[in-house]
């Protein structure tokens, strides 16, 4: 089969090296040799370089794809050759499809989950890829099949931070680009959304009736909890996604409490609300700035008000969804919309995700089901400019196939290309 093992004879004091596929990912191959010191696989125009002590790692390469390997050792250079794995069949069975172009001098892949709903809180193939430029998966990992919502974004240069769900319990965890589980917090619950801060993770407990907050560093120790239980002017209902803001430990806490049409402030030290925004809040958001499900509640910087929102608004009662950016005035108790962006029949009312890029730019992961919304547009990836134009667009199929959460990072430490990242 043209994934076995490949072994090559260099000519003279060469050493044999040894190259075949990584034992778990799809997307590197593994080399070894006494002596073995880099090396630079090419297939095209793509090339990934790496280096090690007698094992050199190459990865986020294509799958299923030749790669001629350049390898220097201490007694000398050989060329050697081998294939890697094909996409598992789940994963290939989704079509990707990019429109539009990518800055060739900014790497722009993106972390996402790919999946397919088959019923409300359940799902089927699912995965966390890292997706290139022009849509070819250079990095993935299976995720549990059994629900639609798994949240995820980069950590660090060489992790990515999962974890969420809607009805089952997924530990939040930090994967490497080997795929390998890093780190972990098991004993959790069912957590809607999880959130890298500080030296640890922010947790939202799912619960029927009202919410729980919790910040645990990475040893499981409880750092802070905040629940609706706690001040009296906390609404019960469950929050869906949260952001941070300041300094660890404890900064402040902003909260999207979806069924209620509120976000929250809050001080997590004392388990108390600042303020809160929504219609008859403390700071009224209503007509047309009122908050309709939302999603990925994030702060963006700007200049016209202390504290800019960008978030991906459902609009499940409304209709259509969109993805808005708010400036709110604490002090004078009031907010602006400033910006939005929505397209003619978009539609999710339950999946979405937002993110502020350099320049102004927006990434939207718009996302879509058949369960939930189907005779809305499909699943897209799309970067927004602040005119509202569309350079570059990523569309997944088929129609059941859906995103929870999509965000540009820089995969230089994580899954290089020489292509976006430059030569080592």
């Amino acid at each position: 089969m043209k994934w076995a093992w490949l072994v090559v004879v260099g000519c003279g004091p060469v050493p044999t090296v040894v190259v075949a596929p990584g034992p778990t990912p799809q997307h590197e191959l593994v080399l070894r040799a006494d002596g073995l010191l880099a090396a630079r696989c090419v297939s095209g125009d793509d090339a990934v370089a790496a280096e090690g002590v007698d094992v050199v790692t190459v990865r986020g390469l294509r799958a299923d794809t030749t790669y001629p390997c350049e390898v220097r050792t201490t007694q000398g250079d050989v060329t050697v050759e081998a294939t890697t794995h094909p996409l598992p069949a789940a994963l290939a069975a989704y079509t990707i499809d990019v429109g539009g172009s990518a800055p060739s001098e900014q790497a722009q892949y993106i972390l996402t989950n790919l999946v397919r709903i088959t019923g409300f809180g359940t799902a089927a193939d699912q995965f966390a890829v890292a997706l290139d430029p022009e849509g070819a998966i250079r990095w993935s990992v299976a995720l549990p099949e059994s629900d639609e919502a798994i949240a995820l974004d980069p950590f660090g240069p060489d992790e990515v931070l999962l974890g969420g769900g809607l009805f089952v319990s997924t530990p939040a965890q930090r994967r490497s680009a080997s795929g390998e589980v890093v780190a972990e917090l098991e004993d959790v619950g069912v957590s809607h959304e999880v959130l890298a801060w500080g030296d640890g993770v922010v947790v939202v407990r799912q619960q029927l009736i009202g919410f729980r907050i919790e910040h645990y560093g990475w040893d499981g120790a409880l750092t802070w909890a905040v629940t609706d239980q706690d001040d009296p002017r906390f609404p019960s209902a469950y929050v869906n996604s949260v952001e941070m803001v300041g300094e660890p430990p404890f900064g402040v806490l902003i909260a999207s409490v979806v069924e209620a049409g509120r976000v929250l402030v809050i001080d997590p030290q004392a388990a108390t609300l600042l303020y809160d925004l929504g219609p008859g809040a403390e700071i009224d958001v209503s007509g047309d700035a009122a908050f309709d499900w939302v999603h990925d509640v994030g702060v963006v910087s700007c200049d016209s008000h202390p504290l800019c929102l960008l978030y991906y608004d459902n609009g499940t009662d409304r209709g259509w969804s969109r993805a808005v950016m708010l400036g709110v005035d604490a002090e004078a108790g009031s907010a602006e919309l400033l910006r939005t962006f929505q397209e003619d029949g978009w539609y999710e009312p339950h999946l979405g995700s937002v993110q502020a890029l350099d320049g102004g730019d927006w990434l939207i992961g718009r996302g879509h089901s058949e369960v939930h919304a189907p005779d809305s547009m499909d699943t897209s990836i799309v970067r927004v400019r602040p005119d509202g134009s569309v350079p570059w667009r990523l569309d997944v199929g088929p129609s059941e196939a859906a995103i929870y959460r999509a965000r540009s990072f820089d995969p230089c430490g994580f899954v290089p290309s020489e292509r976006w990242c430059g030569p080592e």
